[in-house]
């Protein structure tokens, strides 16, 4: 039975001469007659053909006959009945070929268990850690980490005890050993814990070094194989989230997109879109995202974009000093990566709004024609997990996707503006109202805010014409569309419904709130001082009718609440009619008495 020697090419013998119970090996050279060799001398050369097995990737029945033929060697000198000292450790580097003669699976996190499971097994240990040296940060990264793929990567400044055996869960003896690979890779293999509850000994260390270089292999492949899919799973991660934004019409839609990706699909802990505001210079915090301490997926965008919720919003006066650099980071699709707690003399918890902030990237978001500085996505780790490479490209790639996305919104939103306006008041017409209903309605479910209509209502307009003219007619229709917007906030939508009729929406407004809203909208028409074309004083005076829109989310279509909602609000119109005009109506309280104002 011959075997090549996969250390110098010279092919193995199997003896059959046998003394007792020993098996001697032989080399057998063609030019010379073999001779029996003592296997203290060849066991530097059986570690080297391991090793080499191992990297020429033998087939499992190749392995097998190698491992077969060198096992049969006995630890006790034939002669003088001495144990061979160098045996034991052949046995232990075979045992070591033999764990780790392995294909690695191609799912990276199956591919790290099974290392580690062929480190458990030589060392007889419960608990096993891998790391590798990352060249561009200086720290070690977990591998378990790396294989996730997504979520926060752990990196360790050193690989003290302690360290270590924060990574291992034990605060027993921690053994180590470092391993390296042509090609720059390197790291090391922690391991604690033996099976048989014994302290580690010197020679249990000196396993771990004797298993490294093996391991050091596998590691390389590992790399390797994240390598080869880290691109397509930042792909797909961009992929799904375009196909997201397809469907996204308007500004609300597309960051809560965003935002939500950034929190489920790359685990950041927080997430803002700050705004910023050209008036001052500072920006103004629009939506936050956090992750809550229980179910991820629970976690959901809050928006205080509406001029109804102004007092939400935390100003970030930053802003002003970041504007340039955001602006040149915008133009070369950079971002800022703040791997602390501090920006300048004042931390990032503080600056922002959020506890305990450890790492932040802060991407700013341009208009696409103009290039000015909308706003920046920010988001956030609370624990000392840092920011991952993958993690990093998609959120870069994201927002230029939603840049992209938010200005087809405004120019869309310009568009709608222009075909669905009122030629005489210059407010949006009927069709123009039921458009922004439906987006009011749907954001006013998805936030679980409140919603108001209002109906208004001329009071007297035809006799009105008949007395002073279309045209004095036309002055009070454009007088009261200049009162209603200055009076109202910017989130609210005001409509030239029809004729003399206006309507409006009051997003984020309770009943009782837009009841006092739409009384002062109410006495400052009548406090109105207006003059017709020849001069005469006009006196006008409005009735309203109010009703809230049911927002809770249900199965019917959108069009059943805003129909209900509009009859509701024009029965109340017609009542304050009939109460004598100039006043506010809403429907009966739960104890059937009429509420009114005015």
């Amino acid at each position: 039975m011959h075997m090549k020697n996969l250390a110098n090419g010279a092919p193995y013998k199997r003896t059959i001469d046998l003394k007792g119970d020993v098996t001697k090996v032989g080399m057998m050279d063609s030019t010379k007659k073999s001779q029996p060799t003592d296997i203290t001398r060849i066991t530097s050369q059986n570690a080297e053909a391991g090793q080499v097995a191992m990297r020429s990737s033998l087939s499992a029945t190749q392995g097998d006959v190698l491992l077969n033929a060198l096992l049969a060697m006995r630890q006790i000198d034939a002669s003088s009945g001495k144990v061979l000292v160098g045996g034991d450790w052949t046995l232990k580097e075979l045992e070591c070929a033999r764990e780790f003669n392995f294909e690695l699976p191609t799912g990276l996190p199956a591919a790290v268990t099974r290392m580690e499971l062929a480190v458990r097994n030589v060392m007889g240990v419960r608990h096993c850690v891998i790391l590798v040296f990352n060249e561009q940060t200086g720290l070690y990264n977990c591998l378990g980490d790396l294989a996730r793929m997504q979520g926060p990567v752990r990196e360790l400044p050193n690989v003290s005890d302690g360290f270590l055996q924060d990574l291992l869960e034990t605060d027993g003896e921690v053994l180590q050993a470092g391993f390296s690979q042509e090609g720059g890779l390197c790291g090391l293999v922690a391991v604690a814990g033996k099976d048989d509850g014994k302290p580690f000994t010197h020679k249990d260390q000196m396993l771990l070094e004797l298993l490294a270089p093996y391991l050091a292999g596998k590691v390389a492949r590992f790399v390797q194989l994240r390598q080869s899919q880290t691109l397509p799973y930042v792909q797909g991660a961009v992929l799904d989230l375009a196909a997201r934004l397809v469907t996204a019409v308007d500004q609300d839609a597309i960051i809560t997109a965003l935002l939500e990706t950034f929190v489920h699909r790359l685990g950041f802990d927080a997430c803002q879109y700050v705004g910023f505001n050209p008036e001052n210079g500072f920006g103004e915090v629009l939506y936050d995202i956090r992750k809550p301490a229980g179910n991820l997926q629970t976690a959901k965008v809050q928006s205080y974009s509406h001029a109804g919720q102004e007092g939400k919003r935390r100003t970030v006066r930053e802003f002003s000093n970041l504007v340039g650099l955001l602006s040149s980071m915008a133009r070369n699709r950079f971002y800022l990566h703040l791997n602390g707690k501090k920006l300048g003399d004042r931390s990032l918890s503080e600056i922002f709004g959020i506890r305990s902030i450890q790492s932040a990237l802060l991407l700013p978001v341009a208009d696409v024609a103009t290039g000015e500085i909308r706003g920046t996505f920010n988001l956030f780790h609370t624990t000392d997990a840092l920011i991952s490479d993958e993690a990093r490209e998609i959120a870069r790639e994201s927002v230029q996707l939603a840049s992209q996305a938010l200005s087809r919104a405004l120019v869309l939103e310009k568009a709608l503006a222009m075909a669905s306006s009122d030629e005489l008041t210059g407010l949006i017409n009927r069709r123009g109202y039921y458009q922004r209903f439906e987006s009011e309605l749907e954001r006013a479910r998805r936030h679980q805010t409140s919603l108001c209509v209002a109906l208004i209502d001329v009071d007297h307009f035809k006799k009105f014409n008949d007395t002073y003219g279309h045209l004095s007619g036309d002055l009070v229709l454009k007088a009261l569309a200049e009162l209603f917007s200055h009076n109202l906030r910017k989130s609210d939508v005001v409509c030239r419904f029809g004729g003399e009729e206006f309507a409006i929406l009051l997003p984020d407004t309770g009943l009782k709130s837009a009841v006092e809203l739409m009384e002062r909208v109410r006495q400052s028409v009548e406090k109105l001082q207006l003059y017709g074309i020849n001069g005469e004083l006009l006196k006008v005076t409005i009735s309203v009718g109010l009703a809230e829109v049911n927002t809770r989310p249900k199965a019917s279509a959108r069009q059943s609440e805003i129909s209900e909602a509009l009859a509701i609000a024009d029965e109340q119109l017609y009542r304050a009619k009939e109460k004598g005009r100039n006043r506010v109506c809403i429907p009966c309280d739960e104890t059937g008495a009429t509420q009114q104002a005015g």
